[in-house]
């Protein structure tokens, strides 16, 4: 009896909240390992992949070479599989670390796409128990170098799938996750963000073959910010520092569907709710009046939102020598007390409305194959590229830039097994 393993995890869930998928984003949203998932037609398999891209960050005129290099092992015994993969890569304009700076932060330092070194281990067990359980354990870590080095980080990170459910039809699968993330060098007004936290999530549906089905699903992230204290009212009205550091309680409801058109193409589509509620996170901030005089205002619960997200895929796959790629989302976010400000740091009267729409799109065309030692071997030109729009009601950049377009194309070689 052939062996089904449990399918990649999914990318969708926040990593940082306004984390793009980067410049490869297709790639990225996929969330598809570099090892194969298939019945190995021996114990022990190999991977591997290495490319580099030459592109450019269309908007800044600026050049850039994107580099990238993986290898990965499997062992499969029994109804168990452990895999084990390390990657690493150079993205020349990263958005994954852009921010801009803090009210009260000297110097004030502005930045929004830089270079990027990340290192990625993942170690992962899978279990088929029955033909309706399986399971699978996956413990991660990454480290980023990127150019500034304030933005360095660190992470582990911890997931348990179990999953109940045949091939074919209804099936469950609830998830739970621990992370920690630590960030050395960032410092910003006596305050870090550094963050430790867990997620539980159930999802169910029903699954008419490998890339046909309908879902639904529940997520619950807590987000624990071991050192960033903010601002509190004390019995006397007066702003204080806060005893307490942040937290965020974020919810996601969800509801997804894969329709294999043909053998050849594949379309997805998910929608996503989330509400995130922020706790010990009130905020006075100093701003303007119409007429230009000093007003101060104290906005509690400082980011509690909601935001509704649309992701659509398609994967068109005619033979091992083409494949095209494509990405589309776009979500909207409304907060509940967060008052926009222009770019004079006028205070408009309106709450903040952000939105934000990405595109990529990915083709591969095979060039050489062979194979030797055991493994097939494909040689690749690649092609892809991604715009990412952001657009808010609030025109005063702090923290985190709010109204911009980064667009970034790359053209290249990838070598990797098959």
């Amino acid at each position: 009896m052939a062996m089904t393993w449990l399918s990649a995890p999914s990318a969708h869930g926040q990593e940082e909240d306004t984390a793009d998928h980067g410049s490869r984003a297709v790639a990225k949203a996929s969330g598809a390992a570099k090892t194969s998932r298939r019945k190995p037609a021996s114990p022990l398999t190999a991977s591997y992949h290495a490319g580099a891209f030459a592109g450019t960050f269309v908007e800044s005129t600026q050049m850039g070479l994107l580099v990238n290099a993986g290898l990965g092992a499997a062992i499969t015994s029994g109804r168990h599989r452990e895999r084990l993969e390390l990657d690493y890569q150079y993205d020349p304009f990263t958005t994954k670390t852009f921010n801009f700076p803090e009210e009260d932060q000297a110097p004030a330092l502005r930045r929004l796409a830089q270079g990027l070194h990340e290192l990625d281990l993942g170690i992962d067990w899978q279990g088929r128990w029955s033909s309706w359980v399986r399971s699978e354990l996956d413990v991660s870590g990454d480290a980023w170098f990127p150019d500034n080095p304030e933005d360095r980080r660190w992470s582990l990170r911890s997931d348990a799938r179990l999953r109940v459910g045949r091939t074919r039809g209804v099936y469950a699968e609830p998830s739970a996750a621990l992370f920690f993330k630590k960030y050395p060098g960032y410092l910003v007004a006596g305050r870090r963000i550094d963050q430790e936290g867990a997620k539980g999530a159930l999802e169910a549906g029903y699954q008419w073959g490998p890339f046909t089905d309908v879902a639904l699903g529940y997520e619950l992230e807590f987000t624990d910010y071991l050192d960033a204290r903010y601002d509190r009212l004390d019995s006397d009205a007066v702003v204080v520092r806060a005893e307490e550091s942040k937290d965020y309680l974020s919810q996601i409801w969800s509801a997804s569907a894969g329709l294999l058109v043909a053998p050849p193409l594949r379309l997805s589509l998910r929608y996503e709710h989330e509400l995130n509620d922020s706790k010990h996170y009130d905020r006075r901030i100093a701003a303007l009046d119409d007429l230009g005089n000093p007003l101060a205002k104290f906005l509690p619960d400082y980011y509690d939102y909601a935001r509704d997200r649309a992701t659509f895929k398609a994967r068109f796959l005619p033979s091992e020598q083409f494949s095209m790629s494509g990405l589309i989302e776009g979500w909207l976010r409304d907060f509940s007390s967060y008052e926009a400000r222009d770019e004079s740091n006028v205070w408009t009267g309106d709450l903040r409305h952000d939105s934000s729409l990405e595109f990529g799109l990915e083709v591969a065309l095979g060039l050489l194959e062979g194979e030797q030692w055991g493994l097939g071997h494909g040689l690749f030109m690649t092609a892809f590229g991604s715009h990412l729009r952001r657009r808010s009601n609030m025109r005063r950049e702090v923290s985190l830039a709010t109204n911009f377009d980064v667009t970034r194309a790359f053209l290249g070689l990838e070598l990797r097994s098959r």
